[in-house]
């Protein structure tokens, strides 16, 4: 089920044109003689939709292919309209009328419906994690790693630090894992997120401080058993749950 509903938003995520013009920009690709030296790019395409699906990725991976491919398509259309075939030719501008459609009734219900309400939940989760870090005595605080459970709350940590006092934020989800780990001397970490059940093997004690719901809590995590140079490894992580 998962690997099928990949499999489907991976395309339709190209549009409406996009996707009706995506399987026969491949098949020009792949099979029109004109197009030989960009034959590449339609394997390429191929190969990482494949890898994607298994993965399974997120539907904006294979954006940067969308234009190449469907661009491919539209010239092939063009092509076979100059040549007086215009068999399947009638598909390009309903297709490109759905899109314009669906574009611009996207763009209303954004106007109608989105508000700036996620920079006020990110405000609120570091505001939250700047009263816990502040209420720890200040020998605590001195060795306290702040860290989000997802690379978005680390972000909101972050870009909120300056405002809050708040110090650098760290993470072990995707890009932020691959950054330095805490200082060794960070014993303790104030974690927001989820349940930190990552870390409980790591720590001889983790407790709730702030109660912000499943996913914004914030958790004080003492007593580390491990190294961050053997510990960050484990909890790294390019998962894109």
């Amino acid at each position: 089920m998962l690997v099928t509903g990949a499999a489907v938003t991976l395309i339709i995520s190209a549009g409406v044109a996009g996707t009706a013009l995506l399987p026969y920009g491949l098949w020009v690709l792949l099979r029109a003689d004109e197009m030989r030296p960009y034959r590449f790019l339609a394997v390429t395409f191929l190969v990482l939709y494949a890898v994607f699906v298994v993965a399974p990725g997120r539907p904006y991976y294979l954006g940067g292919l969308y234009g190449i491919v469907a661009a491919a398509g539209a010239l092939g259309l063009q092509h076979r309209r100059e040549a007086g075939r215009r068999r399947f030719s009638w598909v390009a501008w309903p297709a490109t009328a759905l899109s314009a459609a669906a574009a611009g009734g996207l763009l209303l219900f954004s106007a109608t419906t989105i508000t700036a309400t996620s920079d006020d939940i990110g405000e609120t989760i570091a505001r939250r994690a700047a009263t816990a870090y502040q209420a720890l005595p200040p020998e605590t605080r001195e060795h306290t790693a702040l860290m989000g459970e997802s690379y978005i709350i680390a972000a909101y940590l972050d870009g909120y630090s300056l405002h809050y006092g708040l110090p650098q934020a760290y993470s072990g989800s995707r890009g932020y894992g691959w950054f330095p780990p805490p200082p060794e001397d960070d014993i303790t970490v104030l974690f927001v997120g989820g349940d930190p059940d990552e870390l409980r093997p790591y720590f001889s004690d983790v407790r709730l401080v702030a109660d912000g719901g499943q996913d914004a809590s914030v958790w004080l995590c003492t007593g580390r058993k491990e190294p961050w140079a053997r510990l960050w490894p484990r909890i790294r992580t390019l998962s894109v749950a």
